[in-house]
């Protein structure tokens, strides 16, 4: 490929879709795509020229493709050079999108579906491997998860697809051998990887994590083969060494039937924080969900009425979204203990509850007071880089008007788009 003198530093960022392929543009730069058959990507430079490259922005492409289906309006994000571009996908935008994603055969496509990241290198495995790559995901989608990143665990070496292809052909266990687990040979270890939802994988520093507890502590690795299956908040859980040590076998297999637990890690969430305002003294073993609530509504409690005692704040994460002030819609971020102190006391509200969320340096939990048209509290959650409502209640906990409600819903829409 060639690119015009003419064209060299005079590119107008966006994107574009032809003949199979997907374009992204920015001023200096551009990035081919081509999802199926062969599955490539280039990038072109005014330093290094054209050379086969990694679409580092494939995992958003995907979140915008599989949120179509929600019919709201979306933006991506290029990084190039320490510079962020955001523009905007209208309705053409999308019906291109979805001409590229629909190159990839239906069945490869919904695989993809299953994953947080790293879905080109699922991509590149399924297209170089074929069938055989595809009987692994139906049988195992985390093992083949992890060996679709395998060069990243130290696996790898030139001629990594050639090398999958052969080993494809081999058993499951002798698969997670050569990723470097050590107790490959038990079938055992095969099932822990059958249990584990894909989802719970955030980075490739969780299959190091797990690989780890698998090697050197193998009484973890004889707990998680009594489980039923692994969600979100196991994974979590068990891949910490700070927070495993706490919990009795009985816990895990409660929070492993807790369905608000296949996403968002909730429970890791709230036992982390509970650990950290334990006293040095004071030595607990989690039994049962119940237990967890009881001692860290506890802790939560006296931590605050600290706070407000010796008047001292502590800060959370920089919400995601300002203030707002409109015509019909006014909301402000809370952004300290003692403001949300507050506001539990003057909604006469369990918000205070949240406050563990809240400090969790992830980003998932964020809460907002709403002034007008009426007084109400609004907590919103990070659903896979998307912002939606996850409680909106007035004093006391009753219920808000329609009117607030669909208010709220299209601020939180529309704000998204704008500061994307």
């Amino acid at each position: 490929m060639n690119l015009p003198e003419s064209n060299k530093g005079n590119i107008r960022p966006g994107y574009g879709y032809r003949n199979g392929k997907w374009y992204t543009f920015w001023e200096d730069g551009i990035s081919v795509i081509r999802a199926w058959n062969p599955v490539r990507s280039w990038q072109y430079d005014s330093l290094q020229g054209w050379r086969v490259g990694f679409p580092n922005q494939f995992d958003i492409l995907c979140n915008l493709y599989f949120r179509t289906y929600r019919r709201r309006k979306r933006s991506l994000k290029v990084t190039k050079g320490g510079t962020q571009l955001c523009l905007p996908f209208g309705r053409k935008k999308i019906e291109k999108l979805s001409q590229f994603f629909n190159t990839i055969p239906v069945v490869e496509r919904e695989i993809l579906r299953e994953y947080r990241f790293g879905r080109w290198h699922i991509l590149k495995m399924l297209g170089s491997c074929g069938a055989a790559a595809l009987d692994l995901y139906n049988s195992n989608p985390t093992l083949a998860f992890a060996l679709a990143l395998a060069r990243y665990l130290g696996s790898g070496n030139n001629n990594f697809y050639r090398s999958l292809r052969a080993l494809l052909h081999k058993r499951q266990r002798e698969i997670i051998g050569w990723m470097g687990f050590s107790d490959s040979k038990k079938q055992g270890i095969v099932n822990i990887f059958i249990k584990i939802n894909p989802f719970a994988i955030r980075h490739i520093q969780d299959f190091w994590r797990l690989r780890s507890i698998m090697n050197e502590q193998p009484n973890i690795t004889k707990m998680m083969f009594f489980l039923e299956r692994i969600n979100t908040d196991i994974f979590r859980i068990v891949t910490d060494p700070a927070l495993v040590r706490y919990v009795t076998p009985d816990f895990l297999d409660e929070v492993s039937y807790n369905k608000e637990s296949e996403i968002i890690p909730r429970v890791a969430y709230k036992l982390k924080r509970t650990i950290e305002m334990l006293p040095v003294n004071r030595n607990v073993k989690f039994k049962s969900l119940t237990h967890l609530q009881k001692i860290w509504g506890e802790l939560a409690d006296h931590e605050c009425r600290i706070c407000l005692i010796m008047d001292r704040d502590i800060n959370f994460c920089p919400p995601p979204f300002p203030a707002f002030v409109g015509e019909s819609l006014v909301v402000e971020p809370l952004t300290c203990s003692r403001s949300l102190a507050e506001e539990s006391i003057e909604q006469e509200n369990c918000i205070i509850d949240y406050v563990n969320y809240v400090l969790d340096e992830e980003g998932q939990i964020y809460i907002y007071k709403v002034i007008k048209p009426e007084r109400a509290t609004l907590s919103i959650v990070n659903e896979n880089g998307y912002f939606i409502v996850d409680e909106l209640k007035g004093r006391k906990n009753r219920d808000v008007s329609q009117m607030t409600s669909c208010l709220v819903s299209n601020w939180l829409k529309n704000v998204q788009h704008d500061y994307c």
